[in-house]
């Protein structure tokens, strides 16, 4: 089965941003921090370093490369901030990544016999 056609290619800027935006979430732990966030619950750091397991100062720098982006935005209350999906298309693009990845498993080896 082919992929429907697209209804224009992308302008040369389109093609720069678009890759722009895929280098910046193409980073498993990012992957990962926007499905978590795709839920529509705003998380803290430390919420979302624990649900993944992963390093706190680590989640902290994916949060800032990804909020430079305006790919998620913090929401400040009081001395704590919570972070938000900010771009809506982030959906489709797990959706696709989901879809391509989530069942892929690791094949085992076998062994012919001897």
């Amino acid at each position: 089965m082919s992929p429907a056609p697209l209804p224009s290619p992308l302008s040369p800027k389109a093609a720069e941003q678009a890759a722009s935006c895929l280098r910046t979430i193409a980073h498993p732990e990012r992957l990962r921090i926007i499905e978590l966030l795709l839920d529509d619950r705003r998380r803290s750091v430390s919420e979302i370093a624990q649900a993944l397991c992963v390093a706190q100062p680590a989640v902290s720098t994916h949060l800032r490369i990804m909020r430079d982006r305006g790919l998620i935005r913090p929401e400040r209350q009081g001395r704590a901030v919570f972070y938000r999906v900010a771009e809506p298309h982030l959906c489709d693009v797990m959706l696709c990544v989901r879809s391509r990845f989530a069942c892929a498993a690791p094949r085992k080896r076998t062994r012919k016999a001897t």
